[in-house]
């Protein structure tokens, strides 16, 4: 492995982008020589060529989640494999666990993608657009991310709204802290720089499941369900068996996760998408 990783990060501005910035401004990432790529150095739909510099491995957290733009999601990902493909980077393309149907078990990464929702589908086809350019492209399929979900990311008045579920615990899902995120990228990354056989299509969660109540308790935040809509996916889980191989995973824990928001805090800066 060489002493240094030349590390990409294309969508470094937005939620995920940022607090991986704050988590290695905080420690951590040791051997890696990163630059953050944000829509001011390159507007992908409209800038033509990228504007890189030569690296070994490319991270692309770009992305559109929500409303009719989310339809932009496989040009966005196509554009940033063939900027891979050209530079020779090795290329980690972050997807969701949205393209999974959700339902009461884990879904591992050799079960059929079906997703039920616009983003779901934008992001699976978004995996098949970088297939083509890149087949040997890493496929992340990355869970809740402890503070760039809506759940504790939003700062509306008044208590944080959850759907109803018939269970009466609300939405429960697969999440991961932002220093674990970190951690875990950057792993991968160092990894995939030295040549190791890694999975084509990857989990990235931690172990277990996480109401959306309970994180909400653990950071002290006001709830309630909201009255007229029930979760239209309940439960939405990821098996992490095969991350858990490749290295230790810490089990889910919503303390855990809201602590590691808050010592991330200081070191945020804020930013657009």
């Amino acid at each position: 492995m060489p002493e240094t990783v030349r590390l990409t990060v294309i969508g470094a501005n937005g939620r995920v982008g940022r607090l991986l910035q704050a988590a290695v401004r905080l420690g951590g990432a040791e051997g890696l020589v990163l630059s953050w790529v944000s829509r001011a150095e390159w507007d992908i739909l409209t800038n033509g060529p990228a504007p890189l510099s030569p690296c070994d491995v490319m991270i692309d957290l770009t992305g559109v989640t929500s409303g009719k733009d989310v339809n932009l999601n496989p040009r966005l990902a196509e554009a940033v494999a063939v900027a891979a493909k050209t530079l020779g980077a090795r290329l980690i393309f972050v997807s969701s666990a949205g393209v999974y149907p959700g339902g009461p078990h884990a879904f591992s990464e050799g079960d059929l993608p079906a997703p039920k929702g616009a983003y779901g589908q934008s992001k699976l086809a978004a995996e098949q657009a970088v297939r083509e350019v890149l087949p040997q492209a890493m496929i992340l399929r990355l869970g809740n991310v402890a503070g760039a979900d809506a759940v504790l990311a939003g700062q509306g008045a008044g208590p944080v709204l959850l759907d109803q579920t018939d269970d009466g615990r609300g939405p429960v899902r697969s999440y991961i802290g932002p220093e674990t995120l970190a951690r875990a990228l950057f792993r991968l990354v160092r990894l995939s720089a030295q040549g190791a056989t890694l999975p084509q299509v990857l989990n990235l969660a931690e172990p277990g499941a996480v109401a959306m109540a309970d994180l909400l308790d653990a950071a002290q935040r006001a709830w309630d369900f909201h009255p007229d809509r029930q979760a239209a996916v309940p439960c939405a889980l990821l098996d992490t068996s095969r991350i858990v191989d490749l290295f230790p995973m810490p089990p889910a824990n919503p303390h855990r996760m809201v602590n590691e928001l808050h010592r991330l805090a200081p070191h945020r800066f804020g930013g657009g998408a």
